[in-house]
């Protein structure tokens, strides 16, 4: 399945993605095709594999040659840790796939073809916070035949299919928030820009004063290549919708201050 090129659509921090995630959510895209939110429902099972407080089961049509397979996801008795289990629908018998990872039954997933080549993958969050969700994601490797760990993070992640990256954003404190770029190279994922928004400071005369702080690699090593300051109620308000709009020149990975 081919991803639909679509500009980002950051929404404001506080709003709810859906019910079956119901949690202060950093900016994240409107649900799409590629990206939706999966409610948790009725059923008791599917596959004949149960649903309930530790067990989960969702299909995932991943466009390849196995068609629709199965993920389940148990709890083991330690907690927190679970098993999550891909199992090809013409046998049941056995799993094609086992992944032990630390994590909660949340009954909380994403299905989004994350890497752009056209196999659908998916996120599963493992621990649900007031601000920040944990999540795993898992994309499908239709060489193997199985799902490849290939990130865990906190907050949200957002997919840019148009220029082939991904956005991670962490809310911090209030209107705080940090948000990380990052590219497909090679079939692996690479941080590549670290956009900082920090907690506004109130300053003596009773001026907010916003920053916004910028990380890039230099000569091998990350440094800060952006910092600035806004103070004015009209500045303060231009940058923390630009920030939270998706339209901040940072976002552009060729943008470096120019």
């Amino acid at each position: 399945m081919g991803h639909r090129k679509r500009k980002l659509a950051f929404l404001l921090t506080g709003i709810l993605v859906l019910s079956a995630c119901a949690a202060p959510a950093a900016p994240s895209p409107s649900p799409t095709p590629e990206s939706i939110r999966q409610p948790v429902e009725e059923a008791k099972e599917l596959w004949g594999f149960p649903i309930d407080d530790t067990h989960d089961a969702f299909e995932v049509s991943t466009g390849g040659k196995l068609g629709t397979v199965l993920v389940t996801v148990e709890m083991k008795d330690k907690e927190p840790v679970s098993v999550v289990s891909v199992w090809n629908p013409s046998d049941l018998g056995a799993p094609i796939q086992t992944i032990e990872t630390g994590g909660v039954t949340t009954h909380c997933y994403e299905l989004m073809d994350a890497n752009f080549d056209g196999y659908m993958d998916f996120v599963y969050t493992w621990f649900r916070g007031a601000k920040n969700n944990d999540s795993g994601l898992y994309v499908w490797d239709e060489e193997q035949g199985q799902f490849m760990p290939k990130k865990e993070f906190i907050g949200d992640l957002v997919i840019d299919g148009e220029k082939n990256r991904i956005y991670i954003y962490t809310n911090g404190a209030g209107p705080s928030g940090t948000a990380k770029i990052f590219c497909w190279e090679s079939k692996e994922l690479f941080l590549k820009r670290i956009i900082d928004f920090p907690y506004p400071e109130t300053l003596e005369d009773g001026t907010i004063q916003q920053e916004i702080v910028v990380e890039d690699i230099v000569d091998g090593e990350w440094r800060e290549v952006y910092r600035e300051a806004y103070n004015t109620p009209d500045e303060v308000a231009s940058i923390m919708e630009a920030y939270y709009g998706g339209e901040l020149l940072w976002y552009d990975l060729s943008y470096h201050g120019e």
